[in-house]
C-alpha cells in the first residue's frame, strides 16, 4: 500500500498541517521582532487563524481524546499564534 493511501498515515495529516502552521507562526514571530515592526501583517488573518487552531482543538478533544500529542500541538500552536496577534497588536498599535 502506498504511503498516501495508507489510512495510518492519512490519519496524522492534520497534525502535520498545525506542526506547518507553527513553523509559519515562528517565523512570523521571529520576523517582526528582527524588523521591529508589525508591516504587511493582517491582524483580521492572524485571529482567523487562530479560530481555525481553536477548531482543530476542539476536533482532537471530541473526535480523538486518546491522542494527547496532537491535542498538545494544537494548544501550542494557539499559544505561538496568539502571541504572533499580540506582536502584531505591540508593533502597530502600541510603538507607533
Amino acid at each position: 500500500m502506498k504511503f498516501w493511501n495508507n489510512p495510518n498515515i492519512i490519519s496524522k495529516s492534520p497534525l502535520v498541517a498545525l506542526i506547518c502552521f507553527e513553523g509559519a507562526n515562528i517565523g512570523q514571530i521571529i520576523r517582526m521582532l528582527y524588523e521591529h515592526a508589525a508591516q504587511d501583517q493582517s491582524l483580521t488573518s492572524w485571529i482567523m487563524v487562530n479560530i481555525g487552531l481553536w477548531i482543530y482543538y476542539n476536533f482532537y478533544r471530541v473526535c480523538t481524546p486518546k491522542e494527547k500529542f496532537a491535542r498538545f500541538t494544537a494548544m501550542a500552536g494557539i499559544v505561538i499564534n496568539t502571541m504572533v496577534i499580540s506582536t502584531v497588536v505591540y508593533w502597530r498599535y502600541i510603538t507607533s
